[in-house]
């Protein structure tokens, strides 16, 4: 009996996948204040809803090395597997990354005493990119 109601209720509200991955849905800013739903079929539960547009797209300086996938989103690199090996850090790459992650926990610190509620995720990502510029971040991995 369980079972059979949980498949009715999952029937009624319809393929969740088909209703959040609508390939041919357009999604279009409303005229007057610019923002949109990326998911308009998909059934909420509760008040909160997705607003787009975010901000616009925060910039790198030139400086710093991008990843592969800064370009169009794709990671090359992370897609190669063959023939990966656990690479043994010399001293030098040992205090690198000892280096790293000391500035990661530090902007990690920032990201935590920013929340609370009412602050969004885009005000959450723009502190944590401003704390990665100011801790030229990338390049210390170069290192």
């Amino acid at each position: 009996m369980l079972q059979s109601s949980h498949k009715t209720i999952h029937k009624a509200q319809g393929n969740f996948l088909h209703n959040l991955l609508t390939p041919s849905a357009v999604f279009k800013p409303d005229p007057a204040t610019g923002e949109y739903d990326p998911y308009p079929k998909f059934s909420y539960t509760g008040t909160l809803r997705p607003v787009y547009p975010l901000s616009e797209t925060r910039k790198v300086p030139d400086k710093i090395k991008k990843p592969d996938y800064a370009r169009d989103g794709i990671p090359r690199s992370e897609q190669t597997f063959t023939g990966r090996r656990v690479k043994i850090l010399d001293q030098k790459e040992q205090d690198g990354m000892r280096k790293v992650c000391r500035l990661a926990r530090e902007v990690l610190d920032i990201a935590a005493a920013a929340l609370k509620p009412g602050v969004t995720t885009d005000y959450i990502d723009e502190i944590v990119h401003n704390a990665c510029l100011e801790r030229d971040v990338r390049s210390h991995l170069e290192t």
